[in-house]
């Protein structure tokens, strides 16, 4: 079954994936949760994506605002990407995203080898890539490990 498809409803939907290589959402609230197997696919105009005990790789192709959970990689795209992580906590490697916020659960982030310039806010680990890697902290406050990170940038509380 692999194509692309897009989410063929207006008011939104929630959907199980298998095997598909691009999911359109439309404009209600769309929700993907994938299958057990994992999955690659590209995305556009969804509002929440979940993984599950697989390796879930999702590329954003079009400018996201998106709440994930349980997912392994992250790409974003060639426009601004903001991102929420749900409550369960997420070990996940990220490229090409400008905003990612952390959720209640433990947080640890890889910035892939391109490099990043990325606003951050509760997240508990960042550990950067091979390319040049400048973080700023959102207001707030932050308790976060770091490492490999070229440039960190700190607001006030």
């Amino acid at each position: 079954m692999a194509g692309t498809y897009p989410v063929g409803v207006t008011t939104g939907a929630t959907v199980s994936l298998g095997t598909y290589d691009a999911i359109i959402g439309n404009s209600g609230n769309d929700v993907l949760t994938f299958g057990t197997d994992g999955g690659t696919v590209s995305i556009s105009l969804l509002e929440t994506v979940i993984g599950n005990i697989g390796t879930d790789f999702i590329t954003l192709t079009a400018g996201s605002t998106l709440q994930v959970s349980l997912l392994e990689t992250l790409v974003g795209s060639n426009t601004t990407d903001v991102v929420s992580i749900g409550t369960s906590g997420t070990t996940m490697l990220v490229s090409l995203l400008e905003t990612i916020t952390g959720g209640v659960g433990t947080d640890v982030i890889t910035v892939g080898t391109s490099g990043a310039t990325m606003l951050v806010s509760l997240l508990e680990t960042v550990t950067g890539g091979v390319g040049t890697d400048v973080i700023t902290l959102a207001t707030g406050g932050s308790t976060v490990t770091v490492g490999a990170i070229e440039t960190l940038t700190g607001t006030t509380a």
